[in-house]
């Protein structure tokens, strides 16, 4: 996500988490999917249920896609 973000000019920062840097996109549809796919990484990175690793990956094509 980050690769596809900053080929858009958005520069997430050493120092932002990821749910900093989903909030520092201006709002808008891109920002949207930013926020559900730090969501669910943040589920599959420190959630204690089970992945729906098919949601985040289906999430990261509709960011290429953008």
């Amino acid at each position: 996500m980050l690769a596809i973000l900053e080929r858009r000019g958005h520069h997430k920062p050493p120092w932002f988490t990821p749910a900093e840097f989903a909030a520092s996109i201006p709002a808008s549809p891109l920002a949207a999917l930013v926020a559900e796919f730090t969501a669910t990484y943040n589920a599959l990175r420190f959630g204690r249920r089970a992945p729906d690793r098919a949601a985040h990956l289906h999430l990261l094509e509709e960011l290429r896609q953008r």
